[in-house]
């Protein structure tokens, strides 16, 4: 069974607690400072568990992404593609909830499948040696699936069976 450094929007940081608190031997979640430099409003990140001692290097790594706005977005994808260049074992992106699936497609001419740019840009993310996969809650357009290559995997789950309860 793998042992996963967690890191964590700040939207999801709640949760990475919770992964910690419910399995301590298996996760240990590594708080990132997410802040913007004062004069240019650009993204200012220190990613947790590289000081003192870089526990991020060699590891599993899981990450709690929240895509809820463009500025979060661009933020996350900062900090996964330098995970993909830390000389990590693997990455597991968890994502709950995929807000552009429903805009998979297009009927007009000019109109665009956000859908397919955010999972061209996952499935570019550096390679780190196995496939980086990003696990999907509850996407109700099976067809998103088929948009991620390359070296990024989507397992799509659902959360279904919980509500029933």
């Amino acid at each position: 069974q793998w042992v996963f450094n967690v890191l964590a929007w700040k939207a999801c940081e709640d949760m990475a607690l919770q992964l910690e608190a419910h399995d301590p031997e298996r996760f240990h979640y590594q708080p990132t400072n997410w802040s913007k430099f004062s004069d240019s409003g650009m993204d200012n990140i220190q990613v947790g568990g590289f000081h003192p001692v870089n526990v991020i290097s060699k590891s599993h790594v899981l990450f709690l992404a929240s895509f809820d706005n463009n500025d979060a977005i661009l933020s996350q994808f900062h900090v996964l593609t330098m995970l993909s260049e830390s000389f990590i074992r693997t990455l597991t992106i968890v994502l709950p909830f995929f807000p552009m699936g429903t805009m998979e497609r297009v009927t007009r001419e000019g109109h665009v499948a956000t859908a397919n740019t955010i999972s061209r840009m996952l499935s570019q993310l550096p390679q780190i040696g196995w496939p980086i996969r990003i696990m999907i809650y509850d996407l109700h357009t099976l067809q998103n699936r088929f948009y991620f290559h390359s070296s990024t995997i989507a397992s799509l789950h659902t959360s279904i069976p919980l509500l029933h309860r």
